[in-house]
């Protein structure tokens, strides 16, 4: 991916599977295990890292310009491309 390019990413999760979009176009899936929803088993959230026995492995080094969490998958048309 370019350096200092914009991209519209979009995860959607249906209850039964997720799709990753970039600008639009799916190009990640998960179709061969379903996919219930989003957990946080107790921890608070990380946007952009992972973390394994409470130890931030790895961070996103970046801008972030909108996070939107909603009820229901979103239309193409309301992606903020």
């Amino acid at each position: 991916m370019p350096i200092d390019a914009w991209f519209h990413l979009a995860v959607v999760n249906d209850g039964r599977l997720t799709t990753l979009y970039v600008d639009g176009a799916p190009v990640l899936r998960n179709p061969a295990r379903p996919a219930g929803g989003l957990a946080t088993t107790g921890r608070p959230w990380l946007i952009g890292a992972a973390h394994r026995a409470g130890v931030v492995e790895q961070g996103f080094h970046g801008w972030l310009g909108d996070v939107r969490f909603v009820d229901r998958p979103l239309t193409r048309a309301e992606f903020l491309s």
